[in-house]
């Protein structure tokens, strides 16, 4: 998970963002009911913000899922 989140925070600060929330999912990426993905996927919605991942492994192992994201 530290890997993970050096990542993400290497990423925002090299484009100029500021993380305004993090979000962890104790879920398995096999899995699409995913409490804290939704959370994630609400807050960047209200807020108008980008939800960042380290890897896109982590977020999801299915396409469709991955593709009705974006």
């Amino acid at each position: 998970l530290e890997a993970q989140r050096e990542a993400v925070a290497g990423l925002c600060r090299s484009r100029g963002w500021t993380i305004s929330a993090e979000f962890t999912e104790v879920e398995s990426g096999k899995r699409n009911d995913r409490p804290e993905l939704a959370k994630a996927l609400h807050r960047a919605k209200v807020t108008g913000g980008t939800l960042v991942v380290a890897k896109l492994d982590r977020l999801s192992r299915n396409v469709a899922f991955l593709a009705a994201l974006q």
